[in-house]
């Protein structure tokens, strides 16, 4: 391959990508603003804690599997 010719990566390595950046968004911007939407729609904090818990948990039990 010629030294200016970029590798293009697979499609496998674009879908974990993705992947990735939709669990990071998340955690990062969806999970925060549970408690304010617990607020508006009347649910308990305990109900909106648990969500986030049980999203949680599904990532770590999930996780092995996508290793290997």
């Amino acid at each position: 391959m010629p030294a200016t010719q970029k590798p293009k990566l697979p499609f496998e390595v674009w879908a974990l990508v993705a992947g990735g950046f939709a669990v990071a968004l998340g955690y990062g911007i969806v999970a925060p603003a549970i408690p304010q939407f617990a607020l508006e729609f009347g649910v308990s904090s305990f109900a909106a804690s648990a969500i986030v818990s049980a999203f949680a948990l599904m990532r770590l039990l999930s996780a092995p599997s996508q290793a290997g």
